[in-house]
Order: structure tokens, then sequence, then C-alpha cells
């Protein structure tokens, strides 16, 4: 039986904690011996002394060192958090409990208040900038893109999930599997909506059948599962058939986080919740920076999971290559879906299944939050789903399937789901780590550079960017889509564009962007020709999706909320969106 990653941590380090300082005492021991100016008690001082000089040293160093050069360069040096406790102690414990109450633009709590918009903390001796200014965050993603990489401790934190996969490599490889895979995402692909509408058609049934029995639906849940048949079809060839599956009925404490496997749950069932508790421990261990082995003493938390996402996974795998050589009997050259087209490609079944795994990540969490989300916020803004509704009505009708020309024309859809990201971005924080040492602009005319030394990593929050009042305005905690279509655009977004990022920008741009608006435009449309208002049902949700009675005392957006948020590698509505919805027939 393996051992747990904290003991072979330790097993691994335990020559660099022990070594130095037997080396130590056993020289001093024996220098005493033989030089009168050596006292006896240099032994056990010198071999208590040496690990903290061997671990502070350095990092003394390089701060005098970094001085140099941020002098030289004239530029400012980010404004450094104080009070931290000894090697971060008391910011790491501050943003495990903002984890556990998470809201999207109040993981750093009063921190941005103190510093600023960019400020700078040490934790566990690794230097970490928070950035939520466009100038910078443009500098990260586009202008020096090669100088910001996902560096190695994050590579290695999420290994064991992602693998070497788009989204957990640089370089080389990062380009190998981006040129792979663009190809797949060719408007010819993207534009065919006969997937969207076969499970669409099976999620507005199955909502329709609960509602008509007097029960509310677990949106984020249905959508969820549109979501996923929708990616397991396009990506992997596999009708997975998620939507077959019983709706969950509202239960009183109900909590769908329980990190309990079930061995006898349906293989959709078991891989969802595997999928997502796999991403809440990555996001955990890598808190942890390079010493998270040692929050995992006793047991491997993510093995579990790992075992039930392969054993979805590696069976889908075989069938595509199958089809291949079938294929290739036939004379058949053309990929039917991306993982046919990696089968295609190469024959490294550690690559495919890596690039798999990235692909459901990206495909599926990330449509079904903002398209919750966005339900969210109409259910609670009915003149705005009126509106929308009025749109969909007026370029499609009560029962034609869109389009992609439909699509395409229609403003207010967009502006409803762009509203929804800015709010509530999919990934609402990431980050890079910065290979040489290198200055940000000036946030200010004739300001001086901000100097940012090698090997910072720099954390950017679109979450925290996207609620700027002085970049959106003094309605930036409300929510409005009308400012994606009015004046507002000209006077906020198009001198700034990098004010508004939820699928990134640069080299590294979401390469699935349409294909993500596509299937939420063409799911709200089916929606609501089919239903015509939408309300929270807050009698039905779980104890834990309650908001904390301090919410209330935020402004904004925050202390309106009647759900809560949760994230892993992506943000989403805790455990549960309950809501009722009048069929439009009825109306």
């Amino acid at each position: 039986m393996p051992l747990p990653p904290g003991q072979i941590y330790l097993i691994r380090n335990i020559h660099r904690l022990v070594g130095p300082p037997v080396v130590v005492y056993a020289a001093l021991h024996y220098l005493a011996n033989y030089v009168d100016s050596i006292p006896r008690w240099a032994a056990p001082i010198g071999a208590v002394l040496i690990l903290p000089a061997l671990l502070f040293g350095p990092v003394f160093l390089t701060d005098i060192k970094n001085e140099r050069s941020r002098r030289a360069l004239g530029a400012d040096a980010i404004p450094f958090v104080r009070g931290g406790g000894f090697l971060g102690r008391k910011i790491t414990q501050m943003l495990i409990k903002q984890v556990k109450a998470l809201y999207p633009s109040d993981l750093y709590g009063d921190l941005p208040e103190k510093y600023g918009t960019y400020f700078h903390m040490r934790r566990m001796l690794q230097d970490v900038v928070l950035t939520t200014e466009p100038s910078h965050i443009k500098v990260i993603l586009a202008t020096q893109f090669d100088n910001f990489q996902k560096g190695p401790v994050f590579i290695k934190n999420f290994h064991p999930l992602l693998g070497d996969g788009i989204f957990n490599s640089d370089g080389d490889i990062w380009k190998f599997h981006r040129g792979l895979t663009r190809p797949f995402f060719a408007r010819n692909r993207i534009a065919d909506f006969d997937i969207f509408e076969r499970h669409a058609d099976k999620a507005i049934s199955v909502t329709r059948t609960r509602l008509r029995e007097g029960q509310p639906v677990d949106f984020q849940d249905m959508v969820g599962r549109f979501t996923l048949d929708v990616a397991s079809t396009f990506l992997l060839g596999k009708e997975l058939d998620s939507l077959s599956l019983p709706l969950p009925y509202p239960t009183s404490g109900n909590s769908k986080s329980s990190t309990i496997i079930d061995p006898n749950a349906h293989i959709a069932e078991s891989f969802v919740r595997s999928f997502s508790l796999a991403q809440k421990i990555s996001g955990i261990r890598q808190l942890g920076g390079s010493t998270w082995p040692l929050l995992e003493m006793w047991d491997d938390k993510l093995k579990p999971h790992m075992d039930v996402i392969n054993n979805f996974v590696e069976p889908v795998i075989q069938s595509a290559i199958e089809r291949k050589k079938e294929g290739v009997e036939k004379g058949e050259e053309e990929s039917l879906t991306l993982l046919d087209e990696l089968v295609r490609q190469t024959d490294d079944q550690t690559l495919i299944r890596d690039e798999t795994i990235n692909m459901l990540v990206a495909g599926k969490d990330t449509t079904s939050a903002t398209l919750s989300f966005a339900v969210y916020m109409l259910s609670e803004h009915p003149h705005f789903l009126a509106k929308l509704r009025q749109e969909v009505l007026d370029t499609v009708g009560p029962d034609r399937i869109p389009t992609f020309e439909d699509v395409k024309n229609m403003k207010f859809l967009r502006a409803v789901i762009n509203e929804s990201m800015r709010l509530y971005p999919p990934v609402p924080f990431d980050g890079r780590r910065a290979v040489k040492e290198t200055t940000f602009p000036p946030i200010t005319p004739g300001g001086k550079p901000v100097f940012v030394p090698a090997g910072t990593m720099v954390t950017y929050s679109v979450a925290y960017m996207h609620r700027r009042k002085d970049l959106w305005g003094p309605d930036a905690l409300e929510f409005d889509p009308d400012r994606f279509v009015d004046s507002r655009v000209q006077k906020y977004l198009v001198p700034s564009p990098y004010i508004f990022l939820p699928f990134n920008a640069g080299p590294r741009i979401c390469i699935g962007q349409q294909f993500a608006y596509n299937q939420m435009s063409f799911f709200l449309i089916r929606l609501l020709q089919s239903f015509s208002s939408i309300s929270l049902d807050l009698t039905a949700r779980p104890e834990s999706t309650r908001p904390p009675e301090e919410w209330k005392l935020k402004e904004g957006r925050q202390g309106k909320e009647k759900l809560r948020t949760d994230a892993h590698l992506t943000l989403f509505i805790k455990d549960a969106l309950f809501v009722r919805m009048t069929e439009a027939t009825e109306s």
C-alpha cells in the first residue's frame, strides 16, 4: 500500500533536515578538541542555528539583490503586507478561512482596502503578489507572455489531476497541446448545434416533468448534467446520458459536498462528484505551495477520486483507439471528436488522458457555472428576464430551433451572459510565475514602473477587477446587462478591454470561447422559449447554501446574496440552486 504524500515528503527530505545539523555538530565537536578558541557549547548551538540560516539566509540575500535591481531600474516596490506572522502563518490562516466562506471578491479580506489594487505577501518563504490592475494583467497574459509561466510548483501540484495537459504546461509542451486542439474548434464544428439541441431538449423535458410534480428544480444540477452530456459527446464521442438519472429533490440539510464515494452510483454521478472534489483538493494543495504534502500526512485525499476519474476516462480512450483502427482499415481520416483527433495524432495514452481531462475541466464546469449564475441573476431581476425573453421571441419565435446566425444577432443575450461572467467569473483567480525580473507599468500617468522580482508568483484576480467601481462605474456591484450594450461600453470597456477577462487573454485565451458562447446562448434560448418566469425557491435551499450572517454587512452584491458561492478550479453555487419556473403555455 503506497505511503501518504506527507510521509513520502518527509522521507525524501529527511536528509535536508537532519544532514546539516549532524554535519555542523560533528565538525564543531571535532574542532573543539584541537582548537582552544572553539568552546564545547558551539557544537549544539551551531547544529540548532544551521537550519534557520539555510532557510532564511538565501531569502535575505535575494532581498538585497532585488532591492539593488529595483533601484537600478528606477522602479517602485510593490506594497508589502505586514504582520503576516512567522512564514506567513497568519496570512495562510486567513486565506484558508476565506476559502471556506468563499466569495469571489472577498478572498483576501480587507487587504485590498489597506494596500490597494496590488500588494506583496510572503508565505512559506515564497513571494506572492496579488494584482487587479488591467495593465499588469495585460503584461502577464500578453506583452510579456514568455516571462510569465505556470511555473514548476503549480505544475507539480496539479500534475496528479491535469498531468501535462494544456492547462498545466509551459513552453514547447503547451504549444504542442495548443496546436493539437485548436483545429478542432473551427467554426464549422462549433456552429453545428445538433448536439446542443438533443441534450437541451432532454434537459428541458426532465425539468418540465419535475416542475409538474409541484417540486422545484436544482437548476445547477440539471444544467451541469446538460454540459457534461454535451462535453462527453462533443469531446469524447460518448453518450453519457446523465440527464436520464433522477434529478435531486430538496431535502433538509442537503449537502452535495460529501467526500464519500458511493460504489453503486451511476458512472456519471460518481464521475461528477469525484471530478469536482479532485479539483477542490488540488486547489487546496496549491495554497500549501511546495510543502502541501504536509497537509496529507495520513492519507492521499486525491487518489480515490482520481481512481474514479481514470475508471471513466480510460475505457473511453480505448474505444477511441478501436475507432481509429476501424477507420484506418476503411480508409477514413476525419476525426469525429477531439478525442478521435488526439488518438489520430499520437499513440501516447498518458498524453491523451491528460488532454482529455483538461478539456473536460474547461468544457463542463465553466459553462454550467455561468448558466447557473445567469439564471440566479435573472430570477432576481425579472425585468431583465422579460427583456431577454422578448428578444428570444422576436428573433427565434416560441418554438423554432435557433441557428448560428440567430445567436450571433442577439445582442442582449450576449450581454446577459457577459454580465453574469463579469460578476461571477468562472475562473475568479489565476496566476503565473515571473521567470526573470521585470516591471509592471505605473498605474498613474508619470508614475514609476513597479518592480517584480524573478521567481515571484503573481496571482491576478478578475473577480476583484470585474467589480472595481473605478473601472466599471459607480454601479459596478449591480447586475445590469445593459452596460454591455449602452454608452458604458464606449466609456469603460472600449478604452480598456483588459478590464473584462472571463476567458483570459493573449496566447492562452480560452480556445473554446466561441463554443461556450454558442452552447450557453442555445440553452438560454430554448429555456426561455419553454418558460416565461423564474424564481428562487428559498424554502428548498439546503442550509449549507445560506449566506453567512457577516455577508449581510457587506455593500453591493454580497450584501444581497441569497445563496453562497464555492470554488475548486472554477466558481459555482454551493450545493444547489433550486428554482421554480412557469411554463410558457401557462403564462
